[in-house]
């Protein structure tokens, strides 16, 4: 774990110097599924805000209209990547985040097992892109579907992120699982609602690191805000982040649940530039 003595926070520093710096991708990807929803724009139109909004990287989502894997041939996925490049943005991963419960045995297994068996397929297609995707507690899932994407990833060389870092038994089972392409998803704003340290939270095997933010309402209730305005130690984060990102993936900048999401975007990209730590 790193030590606080050998940093300081250094004045807004471009990307480029920062990675160099710290020695890992510390880019963010904004979620551009966050961005559709709220602004009620098309994929490329989010895309393309991402990179005028300067930043070098977009986290794609499996659940959108229009990037569905079930809805793009292998002429369409080309045409994704290609909108990505076009816009100078490099594709950081793949959001799937069908509901948690519907990964426990029932009536709605068999179509979350099948999207993220699709997302699967799509991010192999992408370039071999991180999966990120949620479960619920790990006695209640079913453990056949979870078997049956975890087999699906091995066999395209897709790491899976799985989000349920809060439950001890998930943790359990990716540690005991020993598989490279199964590792856990940490949110930030997760791991501080839970009563946790985010940079505690964060090695070297975790899949994907998603940069959030959260602060209490006036009844004392937890709400997700831009990254920078709650209560994430986004200096922490950023030393997670240097752990995270020896693979050379890039920080999810997750702006789901969060009130006006390109303005969120806009400024949790100026809170991490100027919160980024410096090698004295």
């Amino acid at each position: 774990m790193f030590s606080y003595a050998i940093y300081r926070v250094a004045e807004p520093l471009g990307y480029t110097r920062s990675v160099l710096e710290l020695g890992g991708n510390t880019d963010l990807a904004p979620t551009v599924g966050a961005l559709v929803r709220d602004g009620g724009v098309a994929v490329r139109a989010a895309i393309r805000g991402i990179a005028e909004a300067g930043l070098g990287h977009v986290q794609l989502d499996a659940t959108l209209r229009g990037t569905r894997p079930r809805e793009l041939d292998g002429r369409a996925r080309k045409d994704l990547a290609a909108a990505c490049t076009r816009a100078g943005l490099a594709m950081a991963g793949l959001d799937c985040f069908v509901p948690a419960r519907h990964l426990e045995p029932g009536a709605d297994v068999d179509r979350a097992t099948a999207a993220l068996l699709g997302a699967v397929g799509l991010a192999a297609d992408l370039g071999r892109l991180c999966v990120s995707f949620a479960v619920p507690a790990m006695e209640a899932v079913d453990r056949d579907a979870l078997g049956a994407v975890v087999e699906a990833a091995d066999g395209h060389g897709v790491t899976l992120a799985v989000h349920g870092e809060q439950d001890a038994a998930t943790r359990a089972w990716v540690a005991e699982l020993g598989s490279p392409t199964v590792r856990l998803g940490v949110d930030a704003a997760s791991v501080l609602v839970a009563g946790g340290d985010v940079a505690a939270e964060a090695t070297a095997e975790i899949g994907s690191l998603r940069l959030a933010d959260a602060a209490r309402d006036r009844d004392g209730q937890w709400a997700r805000c831009a990254v920078g305005s709650g209560e994430v130690d986004v200096t922490a984060a950023w030393l997670a982040a240097e752990l995270t990102s020896r693979g050379g993936r890039a920080v999810v900048l997750d702006l789901s649940r969060v009130e006006r999401a390109g303005d969120a975007m806009v400024a949790g990209a100026a809170a991490w530039r100027e919160h980024a730590p410096r090698v004295l």
